[in-house]
This record gives structure tokens, sequence and C-alpha cells, in this order.
């Protein structure tokens, strides 16, 4: 299964899991596209998720990428008490 969705020249790192039967894995540099893979070792699954927008750093040469799960960002505005 993992021949028949990955390129064999792609750098992976696993950055985590997201179940007892599957983890995460993503390009170690920025890629056009940029893809992340959830392995599910129970269902025998390989499932790839195209991230777009990431190709565009790259400025000539590739830019290691740090990749977390369930990372939330507050945008909201916050005001600083003094």
């Amino acid at each position: 299964m993992w021949k028949d969705v990955v390129d064999p020249e792609e750098w992976f790192r696993i950055i985590g899991v997201t179940g007892p039967n599957e983890f995460v894995m993503s390009s170690e540099y920025s890629a056009d596209p940029f893809q992340v893979y959830y392995c599910n070792f129970g269902k025998e699954t390989v499932t790839r998720v195209v991230i777009q927008g990431v190709g565009a750093l790259r400025n000539g040469r590739g830019y290691f990428i740090d990749t977390y799960l369930n990372h939330v960002e507050d945008v909201k505005h916050m005001e600083l008490q003094g």
C-alpha cells in the first residue's frame, strides 16, 4: 500500500500519532505540493493530504518544515495589562 501512494525519493519524518493504530508523517522540506500522510496499521490504509501553497516558500531551494499535530493558533486580539 505504501509504494502506491508515496514517491520513493521523498524524505519523511513521523510527527505524531492520532490513535492506537495510526501515525502521521510529513515531508521534511518544502515541496510543491507539501504532503502529510496518515498511516493506519489496523485498517492497512495510507491517506495522503496535500497542503497547497507551501511550495511557494522554496525560492529556488527547499526549506525545512516543522509540522505539528493538534496546533491551534489564537488569532484574537489580546490586550496587555500593566
